[in-house]
């Protein structure tokens, strides 16, 4: 004889144990899933350059941060039709260690478009520069095409942006055509010109290019940068990184400094 609510009662046992079977087979796939997934590593972070050296070489120079081990990125051209892979174009001479104060050389040239360099981390790649041409000469080059450092031995020629100070202001006044003034300080050896480049972040501000400087009576090297009241007030509070770069009378670069400083009026 069959008891009442007996077929219900074992109804309801079948589902609570269907559901928590459920359960325990979602929680062992979500377990899976996790401990299967490889762990993120760590995005190096770093500052890079670009420019050309004496010999008209392509170079991207590491300027400071984290250490690149060979293997652990790549470097991308591209010319317009999407990112090519152009790793073993850049030459590194060493250990195989991209450190701060090393350059890479292109040795195809001068690449013809965007300069993309990853980091391969975690099992992903991760854009971490994208260092573009600036027009001057960043490391030092010697004559057998190696890229030793970045610039000579202290105490033998030294170059040193005054103004801006690090961290400064690069301050343009004189309305209605507004101008503003880079100045440097050489000493030790033969210095035949000293160039001021103006990079911003983004590459599109109006005064980002090249300047000759002129040596004042006080031993001073100075750069007069010009633009008008519509560009400047586009640019006011922008960040801007201002490098100085001294040749000897034989056009090799012989010194070399840098600052960030940003864009203000007076």
């Amino acid at each position: 004889m069959d008891l009442p609510g007996a077929e219900d009662g074992v109804s309801d046992m079948v589902g609570s144990v269907l559901l928590v079977a459920l359960t325990v087979v979602g929680v062992v796939i979500v377990a899976a899933l996790l401990l299967s997934a490889p762990l993120p590593g760590n995005v190096p972070a770093v500052s890079l350059s670009a420019g050309t050296t004496a010999d008209g070489a392509f170079v991207l120079f590491h300027e400071g941060g984290d250490i690149l081990e060979d293997g652990a990125y790549r470097l991308y051209v591209d010319v317009g039709n999407g990112p090519v892979d152009r790793t073993d174009e850049f030459l590194l001479d060493g250990d195989g260690v991209w450190s701060p104060g090393e350059a890479l050389r292109y040795r195809a040239g001068e690449p013809d478009g965007r300069v993309i360099v990853t980091a391969l981390a975690g099992g992903g790649e991760t854009v971490i520069a994208e260092p573009r041409a600036s027009g001057g000469i960043v490391p030092v080059v010697d004559e057998g095409g190696s890229t030793p450092g970045p610039g000579p031995d202290p105490g033998d020629v030294n170059v040193a942006i005054t103004a801006p100070s690090d961290g400064g202001t690069v301050v343009f006044s004189g309305f209605p055509k507004y101008s503003a003034t880079v100045r440097a300080a050489g000493a030790g050896g033969a210095i035949g010109k000293v160039v001021v480049l103006i990079e911003s972040p983004g590459g599109d501000l109006a005064i980002d290019g090249e300047y000759t400087t002129e040596k004042g009576s006080d031993g001073g090297y100075y750069a007069r940068i010009a633009t008008n009241p519509g560009q400047l007030k586009k640019m006011t509070g922008r960040e801007v990184m201002v490098r100085v770069v001294a040749y000897d009378t034989a056009g090799v670069v012989v010194a070399q400094d840098a600052v960030k400083a940003w864009i203000g009026a007076a």
